[in-house]
């Protein structure tokens, strides 16, 4: 796959894909620092909302990979 072969739908996908890793990145930093909160019956329902923001993010990471893995498997770029 070239530079100039990159289609929307590719760029859509790596787009994706970057957007939902970097929210793990930033989900992560606050799982850390809600440690540092004495335990609470409030701590654990942030830890539990961070966690479903945690799996959100981690399923726009992989559709993201998958649409631009797709793509190029049926747009014949994946070449073996």
């Amino acid at each position: 796959m070239h530079v100039h072969d990159l289609r929307a739908i590719n760029v859509f996908g790596i787009g994706a894909a970057v957007v939902g890793f970097a929210g793990l990145c930033i989900t992560t930093q606050a799982l850390r620092e809600t440690y540092a909160v004495p335990s609470s019956a409030t701590r654990r329902c942030v830890l539990a909302s961070m966690l479903f923001v945690m799996s959100v993010d981690l399923i726009i990471t992989a559709l993201g990979c998958l649409v631009t893995l797709l793509d190029m498997q049926i747009a014949g770029g994946a070449r073996g």
